[in-house]
């Protein structure tokens, strides 16, 4: 599932709920991800797990992470004098 999902730092975004299965095991996957053209980059943030029940719990904390990842840019380096 694909969905856009917007930070005030970041701007707007998408926001990937996937699952994978092998013979065994469903996997969950959240997956963030932003272009920054001013910074000329892209983030993404992601997670995983095996056990959905703790993946659905840790939603909120992990969109709240989301919500606070910001580009911090580097100062020009300074010539030697």
């Amino acid at each position: 599932m694909v969905a856009e999902f917007a930070t005030p730092r970041l701007g707007p975004g998408l926001k990937v709920t996937a699952y994978t299965q092998t013979k065994k095991v469903i996997t969950g996957h959240l997956n963030y991800a932003w272009r920054s053209e001013e910074h000329a980059t892209a983030v993404r943030m992601f997670t995983g797990s095996p056990d959905l029940d703790r993946l659905q719990r840790a939603l909120p904390d992990v969109e709240q992470l989301a919500h606070g990842v910001a580009i911090i840019g580097r100062e020009p380096a300074r010539a030697a004098s």
